[in-house]
């Protein structure tokens, strides 16, 4: 009945027919071929994806078993046939085995005519007289099914952790991403606050060489110094809680140090002596980080 396409289905229990009666059920699906037959009496094998409808599993079928022992099917060669002209197979599991019947045995029947509302694949499932006890054939289609349901359970449980762990990793990537932007960021601007700061410890002593210390130039240099150090210092903060490696935060530090004291230089040669000073270790914090970051 899952192969039905447009969704329609006829049912037909004709209690005359056999010893038990026979029910025919049929629909208009597509034409059913061998494949399909071995793919209806395993489990999960399909040629529908599991997510197009119902009728994948394969225990709609087997729970026919539940009613008789050889359910027949019949299909046709293609659309518009009004007869059982293509593919026929029965399952029979009351045939003993080594013998000529059983589930690939085949069981045409000429005489079969299909109504005009079954235009293409037919099932028919007959109630035989004698056969399995019905508490064991109850009992297989149970087991049947139970497999059917735990694969089911199994897979989709695979399917979670699978789906968990990729997730994780993805999280984990962005999580480093974000954390790798955040370092760089914070090592150039760090490296731009320092050379700032160098630049104007320079200049402030210059201005009080040149005008001495009693004018409104040089406090200009001394606050602007004390801005470039204040920012500085929020530049070093923010590079520790990126997490960097401790000895590109302690170059840092070098290089944040040695900038602050230029000013202080007591004559032209020491002012020049402190600047290179100071250089070299702006120098070495941006190698270090630089190897950080190509590291990440």
């Amino acid at each position: 009945m899952a192969r039905a396409n447009d969704g329609r289905i006829e049912i037909r229990l004709d209690e005359d027919e056999g010893e038990y009666g026979t029910l025919y059920a049929a629909n208009r699906g597509k034409p059913f071929g061998g494949k399909d037959f071995t793919a209806l009496c395993s489990i999960a094998l399909s040629s529908k994806r599991a997510d197009a409808g119902i009728g994948h599993k394969g225990v709609g079928f087997k729970s026919v078993l539940h009613l008789c022992d050889a359910p027949e099917v019949y299909s046709v060669a293609g659309e518009g046939s009004r007869v059982p002209d293509g593919f026929t197979s029965s399952l029979d599991l009351t045939s003993t085995p080594g013998s000529s019947e059983g589930a690939d045995s085949v069981c045409v029947d000429t005489t079969f005519e299909p109504t005009p509302s079954c235009r293409n694949l037919l099932w028919v499932v007959v109630s035989p007289a004698g056969g399995r006890p019905a508490e064991l054939v109850a009992m297989q289609a149970v087991l049947v099914a139970l497999i059917a349901v735990l694969g089911t359970l199994g897979g989709s449980v695979v399917t979670g952790i699978l789906q968990r762990r990729h997730t994780d990793r993805a999280a984990d990537l962005a999580r480093r991403e974000r954390q790798r932007q955040e370092q760089r960021t914070a090592i150039i601007d760090l490296a731009e606050a320092l050379v700032e700061l160098r630049r104007r410890q320079i200049w402030r002593w210059s201005t009080r060489r040149d005008y001495g210390t009693g004018n409104d130039t040089y406090r200009e240099a001394k606050d602007a110094c004390f801005e470039a150090r204040t920012a500085s210092r929020a530049c070093l903060l923010r590079l520790r809680l990126t997490d960097v490696p401790d000895l590109v935060v302690d170059l840092a530090m070098a290089a944040f140090e040695t900038s602050i004291i230029i000013e202080e230089a007591s004559g032209e040669a020491e002012l020049t002596q402190r600047a290179e000073v100071s250089r070299e270790a702006m120098d070495s914090f941006v190698a270090a980080a630089a190897s950080h970051c190509a590291a990440v």
